[in-house]
Formats: C-alpha cells, sequence, structure tokens
C-alpha cells in the first residue's frame, strides 16, 4: 500500500496505522494511553477552483463513542477546514478557521444541526462523509451523509450576510483522518479509513501558463 506516495502520517504516543488487505482499508490506532495520536493526511491539497462548489466524500468507521476519544475525518489541515468529529460521546460538524490568526472552530452538535438532527446514525458503522462547501470567502457549506445511494444532509453552515471576514482562510486543503486519545482509555481503539473522493462541480478548468519541454528543435511536449 503505497502510503508514501500520497498520504503522510503523523504518530504521537503508542498510536498505530495497519493495513487491511482483505478489507481495502487502513486502521488509525490508538492505545489505552492518553495523548496518543494517529492522523492520516494526504501529501496534496485539493485545488479549489472559485465559482465551482468542492464535493467531498469520506467513507469511515469509527470506534464506538467514549468520553476523551476524539475521531475526526473530514477536508482539513491543523488551520482550516470542514470537519465531522465524534467528540466524546457528541457528535458535532465543524468549521475551523485561522482567519482570526489563532485557530477558532465553530462547532455544531448532532442535536442542533439546521436541517436533520440524524438520530439513526451510528458512528461506529460504515459511513459515507459529504460535504459540499461554497468558498468565495463568504459561501455556504452543507455536512451530512450518504445512505442507500441519497445524499441526507443534515446541516448547513451560511456565511454571506452574516460576518465580517471570510469564513476560512482557503479552501484548498486536505483530505484527513485523525483519532486522539484526550483521556487515558480502557481499551485500545480503532478508526478504519476506507475511500474518499475530491470533486470540482461543474467541472475544473486548470488557469495558468501552459509550458513546454524542449526535445529537439522540432518536437516538443506540451505538459
Amino acid at each position: 500500500f503505497p502510503v508514501t506516495i500520497r498520504w503522510y502520517e503523523r504518530i504521537i504516543g503508542s498510536g498505530s496505522t495497519n493495513y487491511l488487505v482483505n478489507e481495502s482499508s487502513l486502521e488509525l490506532k490508538t492505545t489505552t494511553a492518553s495523548g496518543d495520536t494517529t492522523l492520516r493526511r494526504t501529501k496534496r491539497n485539493m485545488p479549489y477552483q472559485p465559482g465551482k462548489r468542492q464535493l467531498i466524500m469520506q467513507s469511515f468507521c469509527g470506534a464506538p463513542l467514549n468520553i476523551g476519544l476524539i475521531q475526526e475525518v473530514g477536508i482539513f489541515n491543523d488551520e482550516n477546514g470542514i470537519i465531522l468529529r465524534a467528540n466524546g460521546n457528541t457528535i458535532e460538524f465543524v468549521v475551523r478557521s485561522s482567519t482570526s490568526g489563532s485557530v477558532v472552530e465553530n462547532a455544531v452538535s448532532q442535536n442542533n444541526w439546521n436541517i436533520s438532527p440524524f438520530p439513526s446514525l451510528s458512528f461506529d458503522r460504515t459511513n459515507i462523509f459529504i460535504t459540499d462547501l461554497e468558498w468565495l470567502g463568504v459561501g455556504r457549506v452543507r455536512c451530512g451523509f450518504v445512505i442507500d445511494g441519497e445524499i441526507q444532509w443534515c446541516h448547513e453552515f451560511n456565511h454571506a450576510n452574516e460576518g465580517t471576514s471570510v469564513y476560512m482562510t482557503t479552501a484548498t486543503l486536505p483530505l484527513s483522518y485523525r483519532i486522539h486519545n484526550a483521556t487515558s482509555q480502557g481499551g485500545s481503539n480503532t478508526l478504519k479509513q476506507i475511500c474518499c473522493s475530491a470533486m470540482s462541480e461543474g467541472g475544473y478548468d486548470p488557469i495558468g501558463p501552459i509550458y513546454v519541454a524542449g526535445r529537439g528543435v522540432n518536437n516538443f511536449v506540451r505538459n
């Protein structure tokens, strides 16, 4: 499994990863120790093009909810992003922003989702998290799940005509999976990373200069 080509790992304490050949999945694991962290993140930032919505889908299977256990799936880095988080026994959608110069999070718990609270959600079963983000500095962000082939939107963050600055610094961000022991745990925990996709709705039109590489006087290859 080519983890060094497209993904990097950040492991703290006794965290670890394990590739499941028969499941085409990868386990992010922590032990019982407080502070254990396992993070997997794409080396590439997913390019965002103004005027086109970014559609992200990430499948996973979480660990059972537990006090002091943090599990995160989404398009995010340490400063900005859109996150599905199991924070102890609470499931929440998060917009992380560093527009103020420090990291601030707008976290909305499941019982406060403004489209559907999705009461039957089981975080420790296989799920597809979906987020549909419009940046333009002040665009809308929707979060939900794909259930039986249909999108079930659960919450939207609206930013136009609301604030006085952009809602996050950039929408060009990496896909990430993270599990963290904020406190000691009674046993080991595992978050399974399965599959993910980042799409530009309406297509993606590369912009910028076109470069050529010379291969002799009469032969050129366009990049």
